[in-house]
Formats: C-alpha cells, sequence, structure tokens
C-alpha cells in the first residue's frame, strides 16, 4: 500500500513538472529523477531572501512548510490552518495536540510565486516523506 501511494504522488508530481517544462519549453530531462527535499533550493532561496524575505521567515519558524524538486528550480510551499485538537494517549496519560490542516499552496519557479492545487502540494510533501524512509 506504501508503494502504490509512493507512486500515486510520483505521478501527479512528475506529471506538474513536465508540463510545467513544456510550458516553458525547458523539455522534461530534469524530471526523470523526482527527488523531494525540505526547504527551497538555490535559485529560490536566493529569490525569497531578495524579494520575498516575510516567507522565508515563516519558513524558518515552522510556519510553513516548503520542499524543492532536486535540480528543477522549483519550491512548493505549503501554509496550514488551525484544524481544532487531537486527543492522543502517552505514557498513560491522555494528551492533546493541535491538529494544522493544508490551506493553501503555491509553487516557487523562475522568480515569480503561482497558487498550485493542494493536492499537488499535499503529493510533494507526501513524496517527501516516502523518500526519507
Amino acid at each position: 500500500m506504501a508503494e502504490q501511494n509512493k507512486n500515486y504522488n510520483l505521478t501527479i508530481v512528475q506529471d506538474y513538472l513536465e508540463r510545467l517544462g513544456k510550458k516553458n519549453d525547458e523539455g522534461t530531462q530534469f524530471y526523470s529523477d523526482v527527488t523531494i527535499l525540505s526547504g527551497p533550493g538555490m535559485s529560490e532561496y536566493n529569490y525569497l531572501q531578495n524579494t520575498h524575505k516575510d516567507l522565508f521567515e515563516r519558513w524558518k519558524k515552522g510556519e510553513v512548510s516548503m520542499y524543492n524538486v532536486k535540480w528543477a528550480g522549483v519550491a512548493f510551499v505549503l501554509e496550514y490552518q488551525y484544524g481544532g485538537e487531537k486527543i492522543y494517549e502517552y505514557k498513560g496519560d491522555r494528551c492533546k495536540a493541535p491538529v494544522w490542516n493544508p490551506w493553501r499552496a503555491f509553487v516557487v519557479y523562475k522568480h515569480q510565486i503561482t497558487p498550485v492545487g493542494l493536492d499537488l502540494a499535499v503529493a510533494v510533501k507526501n513524496l517527501f516523506k516516502e523518500q526519507v524512509r
């Protein structure tokens, strides 16, 4: 089941990257190996530092999550909103933890920020988790 989910996430991300590459006349050679890394890539890092320092600071504080596709010059950003509390048991005690749900997502590419669907950004996040295991 985990492999099936990974393949599903990979298909969503590869499809997006392929369309993005064709739209920008960059081909698809960079997207055959989709490796997801945490944080912005180097080009996105420089752009965010110069133009959107507030977004970079929010990422450093953990208020947004950011993932980049290795060698593709693309970073995905997920914003969250409070979704209530989750009750769980830890060492016999009942505990509460806040639940943060994905709310909005966008991509940083070629010095632009463009909204993207949550399904794509969540697939990137899930693919990252799968690749780290």
